[in-house]
């Protein structure tokens, strides 16, 4: 066992924290409630009110043995805010008390806000309208948010309808979208609403839906569907309004290991209670609340009761009963019996736990297996169904030969085997294996799959911020801390936080989430569907390749979508942003903001204050809103949007020849004059676009639609 202090602890000795066995202790003044909380995968980031960010292993914060002076212990829900991220599987996340943000990332995800104000931020693509694709919200309140990518919800993007089936839903939402007006179709349909969105603004077809799960019509409205105007938290800035935690009762705790093989017998309390054994036979029960049990060596009884429970066996033969919640559970070496009892459980099993070897007798047996269940690998592949499959056979013999054979043959990752009664699920790539006892195929997908990757961080001199790092081409996930940090993520999908300090943070191959934190970083996404957010500071931000999903945030931002269909927001202050090629989604935001659109059929808007737009090639469509805005379409076919109180525009380059037209909001009163050699529009509510040199009998009929 080691103990560190949170002020002091090196990157490598974070690297090699131990969940189970070590403690992180935390200096005067601070509290589990005053840190900020970052959850990724296998790893959790925690920032504290003095600003200093740490990664740590063990992801679920349950895990983590942590010290306050006021006896606060740090799990799911008593951070001041959580910004809680999944994986490419199939993840459940949990926000815990506070205003947090859940973002599921991949495959159809499980959401928990828990208590506060909650968003659920749902990224293009990652949680696709079709059914088993959809992130699922299974405790929406009032006060929580969805944050699209597209405008935010209102009275007139937004509508509710009714349907018997998904099936109908999504065709009353297709309907509705490619009508051109409505950007967010609800639908009730049973006992569930499903939130339909068109959330690249193409008027095609709905992109993305999330289903809330036992809510009614009445429960969602237009208000809470955030969009692009939305700040989220960072790792390195509490919200600056978040409801206190529940205070539990006082826990009961064992800080470290007990130093005996006699069998003990420890009993927590109705709160959330850190209790771990020692080396012999040992039987721990939490009761309720949020615990953390360890059992240590010996072949433990883990029983964690109600609550959202982390059971962690360790060495020897461990039962382990989560009760209800939402559980983790990790038998650790030894021949294992898993219970999640109630409620959406992860099994997770960490290198050389359960090994698939000729002998059966070695695995763990999950004995209460539900079809929301997850079970995760660490190390092995992402679960598809190219790379999954199942196959009924008469010996665990014969299910693990052909596991073996497939892998090796032809790539397949997961093998699940019907033997007799029972279920043996195979993952190759690690040598690894855990049976389901009393189920079938039809109780397991690919989607119950999962994986944890490698957190890798670059070594460092204790007591030295490094200036230059290189990452590998694993998973990386990293806070840079304070400094001005230059780090190559290399391969794989990182989540790397730059922190204080003017950063240059690369993320190279894969989907990766780069974050600036505060002072001007550069934010460089590489190949790969990249989330990139600048927060603080004058940063700079350039996605490359494909899909990139990019917001400035705080300060006079500079951003590129660079190839692919990109989405490029400004945040606040005087930005310049460039869609570059592909159809672009460009939103200046808050400040007197400079768009270029770049090739592609863009849409740009300026958002408040007195903006400047220029389309480029393509048919773009140019809304300046409010402010006096400046709008040049470029080549191509060029839609310019205005309302009554937009503002003063000017349209510089209207040309009817080629097919640019200007829409007005329904019910917009306005009048057209010939003032000199412009076309004026004036409407009710003191807006005005003026079309630059255009003579206004010249103009076709259809030149001006929409009021």
């Amino acid at each position: 066992m080691a103990t560190y202090s949170f002020e002091t602890i090196t990157a490598a000795q974070a690297r090699g924290f131990s969940p189970t066995a070590d403690t992180l202790v935390f200096g005067a003044g601070e509290t589990a409630a005053g840190q900020h909380v970052v959850l990724s995968g296998a790893t959790a980031a925690i920032t504290s009110a003095a600003g200093r960010t740490v990664i740590l292993p063990g992801g679920l914060l349950g895990e983590h043995a942590t010290s306050f002076t006021d006896g606060s212990r740090l799990q799911v829900g008593t951070a001041a805010g959580e910004y809680v991220v999944g994986g490419a599987g199939r993840d459940a996340l949990y926000g815990g008390e506070g205003a947090d943000t859940l973002t599921g990332a991949g495959a159809a995800d499980l959401l928990y806000g828990g208590g506060g104000a909650d968003v659920f931020y749902v990224s293009p693509g990652t949680s696709a309208a079709t059914g088993d694709g959809m992130d699922r919200v299974m405790d929406w309140t009032a006060g929580d948010k969805l944050l699209f990518a597209g405008a935010a919800g209102t009275a007139t993007n937004y509508v509710e309808l009714s349907a018997a089936s998904f099936t109908d839903a999504l065709a009353l939402a297709n309907d509705r979208i490619a009508g051109g007006v409505i950007d967010y179709v609800a639908v009730a349909v049973g006992s569930d609403v499903l939130v339909f969105a068109d959330s690249r603004g193409d008027n095609g077809h709905a992109d993305d839906a999330v289903t809330l799960v036992g809510r009614r019509l009445d429960d969602i409205g237009f208000g809470d569907i955030a969009g692009a105007t939305h700040t989220e938290p960072t790792p390195t800035t509490p919200p600056p309004t978040t409801p206190p935690p529940t205070t539990p009762p006082t826990p009961t705790t064992s800080p470290s290991p007990i130093a005996t093989t006699d069998p003990v017998s420890l009993t927590g309390t109705a709160g959330a209670d850190s209790l771990e054994g020692g080396r012999g036979s040992d039987t721990i029960s939490g009761l309720d609340g949020d615990d953390r049990l360890t059992g240590g060596d010996g072949n433990d009884v883990l029983q964690g009761g109600a609550g959202l429970d982390s059971l962690l066996g360790g060495g020897g033969d461990d039962s382990l009963q989560a009760g209800d919640g939402a559980d983790y559970l990790n038998g650790g070496p030894g021949h294992d019996s898993l219970a999640g009892g109630g409620g959406v459980d992860t099994f997770y099993l960490t290198p050389g736990d359960s090994p698939a070897g000729d002998d059966p007798g070695g695995l763990d047996h999950i004995v209460d297996w539900s079809a929301d269940d997850h079970i995760l690998f660490s190390g092995a592949a992402v679960a598809s169904v190219a790379n999954y499959r199942e196959i009924t056979v008469d010996s665990y013999a014969a299910a693990r030969e052909q596991a073996v054979a497939g892998y090796k043959g032809q790539g397949v990752e997961y093998t699940v085997a019907q033997v007799g009664h029972d279920l043996f699920v195979f993952a190759p790539r690690v040598e690894q294996a855990v049976a389901l006892t009393g189920h079938t195929l039809d109780d397991i997908s690919a989607a119950n799959i999962g994986i944890v990757g490698s957190a890798t961080t670059a070594p460092t001199t204790p007591g030295l911020e490094p200036t230059a790092q290189k990452g590998t081409a694993g998973d990386d996930i990293l806070g840079l801390g304070d400094g001005a940090q230059n780090y190559d993520a290399g391969g794989g999908n990182d989540l790397i936080d730059g922190g204080a300090g003017n950063d240059t943070v690369a993320g190279g191959e894969g989907a990766d989430i780069l974050r600036g934190g505060t002072g001007d970083d550069v934010l460089q996404g590489g190949s790969g569907e990249d989330y990139l957010r600048g927060d603080d500071g004058a940063d700079s931000l350039s996605g490359g390749d494909d899909f990139d999903d990019i917001n400035g945030n705080a300060g006079a931002d500079t951003a590129s979508g660079g190839g692919g269909d990109d989405w490029v927001v400004g945040g606040k202050d005087n930005d310049s942003l460039s869609g570059d090629a592909g159809d672009d989604l460009i939103y200046g935001n808050l400040g007197a903001d400079t768009l270029s659109g770049g090739d592609g059929a863009d849409v740009m808007r300026g958002g408040q204050d007195n903006d400047s737009l220029s389309g480029g090639a393509g048919n773009d469509y140019l809304s300046g809103d409010k402010g006096d805005d400046t709008l040049t379409g470029g080549a191509g076919a060029d839609l310019f949007h205005t309302f009554g109180d937009a503002g003063l525009d000017r349209v510089t380059d209207f040309h009817a020849a080629e097919g640019d037209r200007v829409q007005l909001d329904p019910g917009t009163v306005y009048t057209l004059a010939q003032v000199g050699a412009d076309t004026v529009i004036n409407m009710t509510g003191g807006g005005q676009m003026v079309l630059v040199g255009v003579d206004m009998a010249s103009l076709p009929s259809g030149w001006i639609f929409g009021a």
